[in-house]
């Protein structure tokens, strides 16, 4: 603290002469070195929020976070990382885009799953096109929601059961 008000005094715009430079590194380094230990501190605070963000899967906190290190790690006394730093960053940078990929995954299912029922509501789509889209869907091997599958296997079902009876009469 007293080092600051030393350094303040002599960098003051109103001193009339410079102060040696030789004495104003020394200063700069001191306070460099005492604030470096703080920064640390607040590193280490940084990385506990962060793996808390990443363990809970929060994208838009783990981003929250790392910017808040990234502004951290601009700052020219932020000399002792914490041992982990680096990993972590790496760490959280590749778990952001795994997230964003199942984002744009799960998207695309919504999309697929909006398709199915749109065919199923419709009611005149062929039993072709409603098991295409059955099977889409399918193709994501992601959970479908009982209700749709239940109606989807019913539907599919009851048009099969018309054909083979038109075929019959077809046959007759």
């Amino acid at each position: 603290q007293r080092l600051k008000v030393i350094f303040n005094e002599l960098n003051h715009p109103f001193r009339v002469v410079p102060p040696p430079e030789d004495l104003m590194k020394r200063l700069r380094v001191a306070l460099m070195s005492e604030r470096s230990g703080d920064l640390k501190e607040d590193g280490e605070k940084l990385l506990g929020k962060l793996r808390k963000a990443m363990v809970s899967e929060d994208s838009d906190e783990i981003e929250a976070q790392m910017k808040k290190c990234e502004d951290l790690a601009k700052d020219e006394a932020f000399l002792n990382k914490p041992s982990n730093w680096d990993a972590m960053q790496k760490e959280a940078k590749e778990l952001l885009e795994t997230l964003a990929r199942r984002r744009s995954k799960q998207a695309d299912f919504n999309k697929a799953l909006s398709a199915l029922r749109d065919t199923l509501e419709g009611g005149r789509a062929s039993e072709m096109e409603l098991r295409h889209e059955w099977e889409r869907v399918q193709a994501w091997e992601m959970p479908i929601p009982d209700l749709l599958r239940k109606q989807v296997e019913e539907t599919l079902d009851a048009k099969r059961e018309a054909r083979m009876r038109r075929t019959k009469l077809i046959a007759y």
